[in-house]
């Protein structure tokens, strides 16, 4: 009787492991899979990137400058 209730239990801790892990991680990869991009999204378009890195290599002004003027850190 104690095997069997252990057996059970056992498989108990088992099916709850792996409920767990569907529940969390299948649906972030099951997301990156189909294409969907996970994270925060950047704070500077892609046109905006690249002025702020020509206006870097430019040199007039300073990298806190250029953050300042797009509302970013720096």
């Amino acid at each position: 009787m104690i095997t069997g209730l252990r057996r059970s239990e056992s498989t108990l801790s088992e099916v709850t492991f792996w409920r767990i892990e569907d529940i969390h991680i299948d649906p972030l990869a099951g997301g990156r899979w189909n294409g969907v991009k996970m994270g925060r999204p950047p704070k500077l378009t892609p046109h905006e990137k690249e002025e702020a890195i020509r206006r870097r290599d430019h040199g007039e002004e300073t990298l806190a400058e250029i953050g300042r003027s797009y509302n970013v850190s720096e």
